[in-house]
This record gives C-alpha cells, sequence and structure tokens, in this order.
C-alpha cells in the first residue's frame, strides 16, 4: 500500500496503531512461551557475508544461561560463531546449517559452546532446521541447543552407547542452568555490595562521627559484609569449590548473625549459648546463612513485636536412641518464636521448595537449610502449634 494523505486519516493510523499493539502482544506472549522451553532456543539470520556467520536475531533465556549471558540482555546481535567455542566448533557448526537447507530442511551436529563466565565450554548437540516460505525462500534457521551430560572416566566406560534416560538428562540440563545464572547473578550482585562497602568503610574512619551514626553505620556495614560472604558462597558453589570447613565457634556466629537479622526490628532477640559449646567442623558463613533464615522468619510471623530465643548446647545421642541421627556428640541450636505458629497441615510441607505461605515467596529458604545441614550429617526439626509459636531445632555433628 503506498502511503499518501488519503491514507494516514485518523481511522486508519488507529488501525495500524491497534495491529501495532497487537503484534507487540502476540510477540510478548510468544518470547514468555519459548521461554519455557527446557533446551536453548536460537532464530538465526538466513544468511550472512560475515566470515563469523549469521547473526543471532532471537534467543531464550536457556540459550543466555548457557552461554553465560543475564537473560534480560539475552544473544541477539552476536554472530553464531561468536558462541562455538573455537574455530573447529564454528566450522562444524556452519556446516550443519548448510546440510539443514539440502537436507529435507534439518541437520544435527555437536560442537562445544563457548560461556562468557569463564567455565569450560560445554558440548552440546545442535539440531538445525531451515525455515522455508511458500515459495521456498529461505527465511531463517531455528536451532535447538541442548547440552551433553558429562560423564567420569569410569561412567563412560559404562554407559551404554545408545538410548539413554532422557529425565536425567533433562534434570542435569535444568541444574547446570541454574547453576550457571545464579553465578551470574551472585557475581553481579557481589560487585554492586562492593560500592557501599568501600563507601562505609572509609565513612567509619571519620573521627568527628557522632555516636548515634556510627552505631547505625556499623550496623549496614556488618549486614554489607554478611552479603558478601553469602554471594562470594555463591560463586564459590557455581564453580564446584568447597566453602571454608573449619571448627566452627558457634556463639560468635550466632551473636553476629542475631546482630545483623535482628537490626531494626521490633522483637527482641534473647541469646542464651552454653560456656563449653563444642566446635563442629562446619562452613561457618553457610551456618550463618541457616540462622538468618530461621530467625528473619520468627521475626515475619511476630508483627506486634515480641521476643525469641536462640539457644545453643552440647548434647548426645546413644545408638539407635534417634532415628535420623547417628550416634555421637552434636551441637543443639534452638531457634523459638512466638508468633501465629504453624497449621498442622503445612508442618509436613514446609521444606519442599515450592511451598510458601508468604505473599511473593518462593519456598527456597528453608529448602536451603535443611540441603546444607543434611549435607552436614545432621538435621532439623520443626514444632509449632497455631497461635502460641515455632520452634526449629538444628543439630550438627561433632566429628572427633
Amino acid at each position: 500500500m503506498s502511503i499518501t494523505p488519503d491514507t494516514l486519516r485518523p481511522e486508519t493510523l488507529a488501525e495500524l496503531e491497534a495491529n501495532l499493539e497487537q503484534m507487540k502482544t502476540a510477540n510478548y506472549f510468544l518470547r514468555v512461551a519459548v521461554d519455557q522451553v527446557p533446551e536453548a532456543v536460537l532464530i538465526v539470520e538466513a544468511e550472512s557475508g560475515s566470515p563469523q556467520g549469521p547473526r543471532v536475531l532471537f534467543s531464550n533465556a536457556a540459550a543466555a544461561v548457557l552461554v553465560g549471558v543475564e537473560p534480560e540482555k539475552g544473544l541477539r546481535g552476536m554472530n553464531l560463531a561468536d558462541l562455538a567455542a573455537g574455530d573447529m566448533d564454528a566450522a562444524v557448526l556452519m556446516q550443519s546449517l548448510r546440510e539443514s537447507v539440502t537436507n529435507g530442511g534439518s541437520h544435527e551436529c555437536e560442537c562445544r559452546v563457548q560461556n562468557l563466565y569463564g567455565r569450560e565450554p560445554l558440548m552440546c548437540r545442535w539440531r538445525a532446521r531451515a525455515v522455508f516460505n511458500s515459495q521456498r525462500k529461505l527465511l531463517n534457521h531455528t536451532l535447538m541447543i541442548t547440552p551433553k551430560p558429562a560423564l567420569s572416566a569410569a561412567a563412560a566406560r559404562t554407559a551404554p552407547l545408545n538410548g539413554g534416560n532422557l529425565d536425567a538428562q533433562s534434570e542435569l540440563l535444568k541444574q547446570a542452568n541454574l547453576a550457571l545464572l545464579a553465578r551470574g547473578i551472585a557475581h553481579d550482585v557481589n560487585n554492586l555490595l562492593g560500592i557501599p562497602f568501600m563507601a562505609l568503610s572509609e565513612m567509619l574512619q571519620d573521627a568527628a562521627l557522632p555516636p548515634g551514626s556510627r552505631d547505625t553505620l556499623t550496623q549496614i556495614y556488618q549486614s554489607l559484609d554478611l552479603a558478601r560472604q553469602f554471594t562470594s558462597r555463591v560463586l564459590s558453589a557455581c564453580k564446584d569449590q568447597p566453602g571454608t570447613v573449619k571448627p566452627a565457634d558457634i556463639a560468635a556466629i550466632i551473636q553476629s548473625t542475631v546482630k545483623v537479622a535482628g537490626a531494626g526490628a521490633n522483637v527482641e532477640l534473647r541469646v542464651r549459648a552454653a560456656g563449653d559449646l563444642h566446635r563442629p567442623v562446619i562452613d561457618g558463613v553457610r551456618l550463618a546463612q541457616v540462622l538468618q533464615n530461621l530467625i528473619l522468619n520468627g521475626i515475619q510471623a511476630m508483627p506486634t513485636g515480641g521476643y525469641m530465643d536462640i539457644e545453643a548446647a552440647n548434647t548426645e545421642f546413644a545408638e539407635g536412641q534417634d532415628e535420623q541421627l547417628k550416634a555421637g556428640r552434636y551441637v543443639r541450636i534452638i531457634v523459638r518464636d512466638r508468633g501465629c505458629g504453624i497449621p498442622p497441615e503445612n508442618l509436613a510441607r514446609l521444606f519442599r521448595e515450592p511451598f510458601t505461605t508468604k505473599p511473593g515467596g518462593n519456598g527456597i529458604g528453608l529448602t536451603t537449610c535443611r540441603h546444607y545441614i543434611k549435607s552436614e550429617q545432621g538435621d532439623i526439626r520443626v514444632s509449632s502449634r497455631p497461635g502460641v509459636g515455632t520452634e526449629f531445632t538444628v543439630y550438627l555433628p561433632v566429628r572427633d
């Protein structure tokens, strides 16, 4: 249609604007739908004169995470060869695109994908599909990328060469994608925390700072310091690096966590720790995360204020005395609130990640707590009475 003054009448413009809004809405729903696909999906140009291959026109969230880019930023504008780990991988990928045009519209290959966060390149299966219009004109290429699960040398010798557990592979892909995403978020948050952290450090060196302001800034500084420790621990976990494990001063960890978690709250946190507490060999940062989760949950359950108890003492179990814990010495930590309590039907679901009763919550806090305590061969338990309060008990083993 040619553009003339007649075609630009108000009703014509209104119709064009309505059509544009419909296209935007359809595009939005299309993106949301494709982002739900667990496999990485790319749409690339039909042809390109660049030696780096065609450019990416669209990528879903899984593709961005696989390459190590924030999903919001995506891979649009990158050349396809830039995603390959090396020249040989790029050559295999370009040949697969050409084969898809002449081979009935589809072709598969295997080559490595580079990761922009510095992780090792990942061997993936690429499924290329050439998309044509009704006149057989090539419109674009659609690529679906599936990482191949890494096998140990022993597993590789015994693994069958055909078939495979698709559910297990899908779970491995999900875990790998989540780890990459968590690593990127933790890295960025850690960098952002560094700015106020350094500024506060300089401010606290000012001798003329009023005492009241110094106390407030010190609390903020300690909170930022703990947050940086948490994000650093996430980065280490995503790189498969163990945390710092050493005999832990449980009383000191409780005191520092209480000071941060209780800052500004209308709930009094009362700490009672035995003077002869054992020192279990654990990751102190991870334990601080557990305690902070439990304390903040208790504070949120007491909107009108009150007081909470955090207690620590030594205990011991004989052989067969406890169904879950082995015989031996333990440190027992109790976090007790006097809040609204938890209905009996919800107690059994409490440590399952999708379950939460908080508006906007995701249920990941208590799941993370339980996962860590269990990994230390300990246990975390809960008892609650609606209208009375909730008590969490953590058992940490003391290794001889």
